[in-house]
């Protein structure tokens, strides 16, 4: 764990930037109440977009070639609602200004969905199920331990008497699949670890269930007793 200022930090994950980086940053969640849809904002969250949009930055001023990636928590947006939201969604002011500073316009970002990672992220695991490189056990679907040496949980049950559905190591796991298959060669993320629950184990999904290839360091920023700290992982 390391207790870095912005600066530090920024200079620190220069060093991992290559060419064809995708760096990503800001994720936060969103709720509905009644017919209000609540962003919920937080600074951490906030402070991950700033970090990823900065390095970005610094990183197209030594020339390297590099992209800013953005997901979307739009799951709980009902279904007849989703696409709709998703058409129209819209980075928050607080995001907006961030990007200005950093002479970074919207229409760059590569918006990821958590609705669409999902579907897909089902595919593989039927496709998975049927080789037995994942199995079901107690009404989720794990990894086969005998051929990954883990039970890494892959989805869970939401509702009784409902089928498994693809949980968040799993939809980040095939996000980090798509980079790859776009060509990028390393892909940087910046997490709020109160919203990234499972921490490192998405990239082991990716490396392991999905055969991923590509590059990845995670940076998760951590409330240490009100100090703010940051967990490195890279793979």
């Amino acid at each position: 764990m390391y207790n870095l200022n912005f600066e530090e930090i920024i200079k620190k994950m220069l060093l991992e930037v290559v060419e064809k980086t995708i760096i990503e940053g800001g994720h936060y969640l969103i709720t509905k109440e009644k017919e209000k849809i609540i962003q919920e904002l937080n600074k951490e969250s906030t402070f991950t977009f700033k970090l990823a949009c900065s390095l970005v930055k610094e990183s197209r001023k030594i020339g390297k070639k590099v992209s800013l990636s953005f997901l979307v928590e739009d799951l709980s947006i009902s279904p007849d609602k989703r696409q709709e939201f998703n058409k129209n969604f819209k980075l928050p002011k607080e995001y907006m200004d961030i990007l200005k500073e950093n002479s970074i316009s919207e229409k760059e970002i590569i918006f990821f969905y958590e609705s669409r990672l999902r579907n897909r992220a089902d595919n593989k695991i039927k496709k998975a199920v049927k080789k037995k490189k994942v199995l079901l056990r107690n009404n989720a679907f794990k990894l086969n331990p005998e051929i990954f040496g883990s039970m890494e949980i892959l989805s869970n049950i939401s509702c009784e008497n409902k089928k498994p559905v693809p949980n968040c190591r799993m939809l980040l796991a095939q996000e980090l699949q798509d980079k790859e298959i776009m060509g990028f060669a390393k892909s940087i993320n910046f997490c709020n670890s109160n919203v990234y629950k499972c921490k490192r184990k998405y990239t082991k999904v990716y490396q392991t269930l999905l055969e991923g290839k590509m590059d990845v360091v995670n940076i998760f920023l951590v409330d240490d007793f009100g100090e703010k700290k940051i967990e490195i992982y890279k793979t």
